[in-house]
């Protein structure tokens, strides 16, 4: 009988851990630099890939901000006045 050859499990994060770094994603400004961070400093993958994956959407949610403001700037500057007025 052949026993499978068992490779050490690797440690996972913690979910205080875990609870940590959603504390960080919540706090603008202080978010991005702890994503930027987590990606060049972080040793777990899994957390390198999370703030890989926040800062992709961050930034595209900038971008798409951005152009809406570009294209419609006007009529959503002119929703806001009706908005006050009310």
């Amino acid at each position: 009988m052949s026993q499978k050859e068992t490779k050490p499990r690797k440690k996972g994060i913690s979910l205080v851990n875990w609870l940590g770094t959603l504390l960080l994603s919540a706090l603008p400004g202080i978010n991005v630099i702890a994503w930027v961070l987590f990606c060049i400093f972080g040793k777990n993958r899994s957390k390198r890939t999370f703030a890989a994956a926040a800062l992709i959407l961050t930034g595209a949610f900038a971008v798409l901000f951005c152009l809406a403001f570009f294209f419609f700037g006007d009529q959503i500057v002119a929703w806001t006045k009706t908005l006050n007025a009310q």
